[in-house]
């Protein structure tokens, strides 16, 4: 019956036959058929969204290796391609960074605003310093690794 509506269109006509031919009972039936359709498919467009919004909230940190270079990546996870990069030459280098970042998780969306509003050169370089002062700070209490990754023992703290 729903696909004779459906094939039908939602015509006064149509209805108005259906209820001579079957009488009131059937159309409520059928109507009500319809309403809770229409509600489930609401309620799974809905939710959807909810996870795309959700899914475009949460950020991952990637690390990975191209041609020679050695890259960090923040990308959202609703995205195909990273939002934000960064390249080195050296290993240890990205490493140094990651280091620090791997206890940012909680700050990778606000990074990412921030690139967003002053490019990715700010972004990189505010990441920079901001792991240069903590480097400090622990070399400072005497919890460093030492060598070229300080931060390697680091837990966050």
């Amino acid at each position: 019956m729903i696909l004779q509506l459906e094939e039908h269109g939602d015509g006064a006509a149509f209805f108005e036959r259906l209820v001579l031919l079957l009488g009131p009972a059937t159309l409520d039936i059928e109507v009500d058929t319809m309403i809770v359709a229409e509600r489930e498919r609401a309620a799974k467009e809905h939710a959807e969204a909810l996870e795309k919004a959700a899914a475009n909230m949460r950020v991952s940190c990637y690390a990975s290796d191209k041609k020679g270079w050695f890259c960090l990546t923040l990308q959202r996870d609703s995205a195909s391609k990273p939002e934000w990069s960064i390249a080195y030459r050296g290993r240890a280098e990205r490493e140094r960074l990651r280091d620090w970042l791997r206890w940012q998780s909680d700050r990778f969306l606000e990074f990412l605003d921030y690139a967003a509003e002053h490019g990715a050169d700010a972004l990189e370089k505010r990441m920079v310093e901001e792991m240069f002062e903590t480097e400090t700070c622990v070399k400072r209490k005497g919890r460093g690794a030492g060598g070229t990754r300080p931060l390697r023992m680091w837990r966050g703290e």
